[in-house]
């Protein structure tokens, strides 16, 4: 799930402020993200190691009617590139508890783009501008799982990860500032598959 307060306020306005009768259809909805970490385990309950993320969401305020298609949509996505550190205990049989914290730099890309069809005069035309900026964030979450077969384990976990908000300049000219930041903010959920290498 992802904040983006400035964002939708500029979306909103837009809608708002259009001549046409734009609606908003979509406005940052939770997507799916994929991570992948490394962790070493300096005692049996305390490890360390690399983490990182590829999020993606959008916005999209839009109308159509025989005559043709208007539409204004927003996409945003970003990488984590950070660090972990664990807290594992084992619960009863094969199931284990973890308490982590996970930190690092957040980067940024946003493109806002505009698309005109028009059917009766076969006319169209879009515009495009790119976004860019680096963030910082945290998360700390929980985990519960249980030892599979052998090496792998699989578990579940919920935390909410604190982005702090940061600039977007557009790539074509750095000197040109985004009315509004970008915040990646809000609860996050998974699965996870392990692997063991020295179990």
């Amino acid at each position: 799930m992802y904040a983006m307060n400035d964002l939708r306020t500029l979306l909103k306005q837009s809608a708002e402020g259009s001549s046409v009768g734009l609606k908003t259809t979509e406005e940052f909805p939770p997507y799916y993200s994929y991570h992948f970490d490394v962790i070493y385990y300096v005692s049996p309950k305390i490890g360390v190691g690399l983490t990182s993320g590829v999020y993606s969401t959008g916005a999209r305020n839009s109308i159509a009617d025989y005559s043709g298609r208007y539409n204004e949509d927003i996409t945003a996505k970003a990488l984590n590139l950070g660090l972990i550190g664990v807290f594992k205990d084992s619960l009863k049989n094969d199931l284990f508890y973890g308490i982590e914290l996970c930190s690092g730099l957040k980067m940024s890309d946003l493109q806002f783009e505009s698309k005109i069809n028009l059917n009766d005069i076969d006319y169209s035309d879009e515009s495009k501008m790119d976004f860019t900026g680096n963030g910082w964030w945290v998360e700390p979450r929980v985990r519960f799982g249980w030892n599979l077969y052998k090496s792998f384990t699989c578990s579940t976990y919920a935390g909410y990860e604190f982005h702090f908000r940061n600039k977007m300049t557009m790539k074509e000219n750095s000197q040109s500032n985004l009315l509004g930041k970008i915040d990646w903010s809000g609860f996050r959920f998974g699965v996870c598959i392990s692997f063991i290498l020295n179990n």
